[in-house]
């Protein structure tokens, strides 16, 4: 009599290889694009992790690309008016000898500061300043400083801004005897509001979200409409003094 065998058929494991954030994130492509939505401070943050997220988010090119301060809580313009004797602020004490845009750009100034030592300011290409304390000395800095590479700067609806200083700046940007290449700044964002914060927006409906997908083309509709709606109204037209 013949003995047949009957070998069992075994399933194999199926083994699901999880992906790690670090995995994720070496897709340069998906780093480029979700790092403008990242606070820089996040960013940072995570690169101190290990080394090898170090390496990854400062040698990845144009995470630093994109640089909104809007939100940062010490570039926020909080303090009393100047003339307020007795004040103090980070811990010196306001004298004569503290010039009013000293005073108006500190807390911006404190966090360029620590931007700068981190050696992040040649990366920058966009900047978003909207609704912060911006003195026209500060932007003067940015638009003809070198050590500078901001392309596009947005400045809308700032606080303790000298107009006429700004008009200053950007003719002597744009003299004659400029150096070659220069000035670095493509765009400036000055007339209309700043943008909501998105916690403060309700969620926008589906057929308006295909409007939002650039956000430059949106500035720059923006930009023109409330330039029109400006040169329309009587007043004091800075900018073409």
């Amino acid at each position: 009599m013949s003995q047949a065998t009957v070998n069992g058929q075994t399933r194999e494991e199926l083994e699901i290889n999880t992906l790690s954030l670090f995995d994720v994130l070496h897709n340069s492509l998906i780093l480029r694009t979700i790092a403008p939505y990242l606070p820089v401070y996040s960013l940072l943050q995570l690169s101190a992790t290990n080394k090898e997220f170090r390496s990854l988010i400062r040698n990845t090119p144009g995470v630093f690309r994109h640089l909104d301060l809007t939100q940062v809580k010490k570039a926020q313009f909080d303090i009393n008016p100047i003339d307020n004797g007795g004040e103090v602020w980070r811990n010196v004490q306001l004298d004569e000898n503290l010039s009013e845009d000293d005073f108006y750009s500190g807390p911006l100034r404190g966090v360029f500061n620590a931007i700068q030592r981190q050696d992040i300011w040649k990366h920058v290409q966009t900047l978003i300043l909207d609704g912060l304390s911006v003195t026209s000395d500060l932007c003067h800095e940015l638009i003809n400083d070198t050590s500078y590479s901001v392309r596009i700067l947005s400045i809308r609806d700032v606080k303790n801004l000298n107009q006429a200083k700004l008009r200053g700046a950007l003719q002597y940007a744009c003299r004659p005897t400029r150096p070659e290449n220069s000035p670095r700044l493509k765009a400036l964002y000055v007339f209309g509001s700043k943008e909501a914060h998105p916690e403060t927006e309700p969620e926008p409906a589906l057929q308006d979200r295909e409007s939002r997908a650039s956000i430059s083309s949106g500035w720059n509709h923006k930009s023109h409409q409330a330039l029109t709606s400006s040169l329309e109204r009587q007043g004091d037209s800075w900018w073409c003094k």
